[in-house]
């Protein structure tokens, strides 16, 4: 990822790039390099990931980036699948920043009742152990 390079950017947009998707081959899934480039970049400050098919699985990667951004200011998930969960992933990760206190944008998130129909997997919170899980073995968690 290019953008991993570029010392001076402070907003960067990639909506509408199926960020949450890994395509087969694919060393590194490009969230896994996005939080990476939250963790480490002391310019950005505004990131724009709408549209791009991210789940509750995708927003577990990412806040770990988010938790530990010393310049993120505002991050737009917007139109999104992330469900329930991945807007407690989120809003854990912005709360347990200390550094910054950012704007996460939520519009037209896929609501829980939507996830539920779609039957998509409950992921483990280690913050919130109780409850039911379905262990997938197939599936790896970084």
């Amino acid at each position: 990822m290019a953008v991993r390079n570029c010392a001076a950017m402070s907003t960067l947009c990639l909506a509408n790039n199926f960020l949450g998707l890994q395509t087969p081959g694919q060393v590194q899934p490009p969230i896994d390099l996005l939080a990476d480039l939250l963790t480490n970049s002391k310019i950005l400050e505004h990131l724009d990931i709408s549209y791009n098919q991210i789940d509750a699985k995708t927003c577990y990667c990412l806040s770990r980036g988010l938790q530990l951004s010393k310049s993120i200011l505002y991050i737009s998930m917007e139109g999104n699948p992330i469900g329930s969960s991945g807007i407690d992933f989120l809003m854990s990760a912005r709360n347990r920043n200390s550094e910054m206190d950012f704007v996460i944008n939520l519009k037209m998130v896929e609501s829980e009742a939507n996830a539920a129909a779609d039957n998509r997997i409950k992921v483990f919170d280690p913050s919130k152990p109780e409850g039911p899980y379905d262990m997938q073995l197939s599936n790896m968690y970084d």
